[in-house]
């Protein structure tokens, strides 16, 4: 939960697909093994299947609030002369809306880990939602503020 973006892209495409396609492939051969005790090789593929959606859930997360870190940086590193105008754009804020996740066991799909995940994507997007508003806001002042074209596509 706590390694660059890129890495673990290239983590969850790469290794952790191959991982459950070979998992997927080893379950037929186990469920054949296992036709006396039906109930287990559905429990099993059932929690393959959870733990997959989990995943997706938190990339589906991530992707988003990597780019939008990225813009924040881009923006703040191209007015690096003036800080007033980009002092509304926190990237620690973000860092701490994310951390709810790296801080919590994403693996765990019991019903108390499913309620603590969808009790931590709450918290996050209302976090994110709050940081997005005063964004949106900020933008507008700016904007409003400004005199003429030229100032606005400075802002932007």
């Amino acid at each position: 939960m706590n390694i660059k973006f890129l890495d673990y892209e290239m983590v969850v495409k790469k290794k952790f697909y191959d991982m459950l396609n070979k998992w997927s492939n080893d379950m037929i051969n186990f469920k054949e093994m296992m036709r006396s005790s039906k109930g287990t090789s559905k429990l099993i593929t059932d929690y393959l299947v959870n733990i997959k959606n989990r995943i997706d859930f938190i990339f589906r997360v991530r992707r988003p609030h990597e780019k939008l870190k990225e813009i924040i940086q881009s923006s703040q590193q191209k007015s690096k002369g003036s800080n007033e105008e980009s002092a509304f754009l926190n990237i620690k804020e973000m860092d701490e809306a994310y951390q709810i996740f790296a801080k919590m066991d994403v693996f765990d799909i019991s019903q108390q880990g499913t309620a603590a995940f969808v009790n931590a994507t709450t918290i996050y997007n209302e976090r994110i939602g709050r940081i997005e508003t005063h964004i949106t806001m900020k933008l507008r002042e700016l904007l409003s503020n400004s005199t003429n074209a030229n100032e606005m596509l400075k802002i932007l």
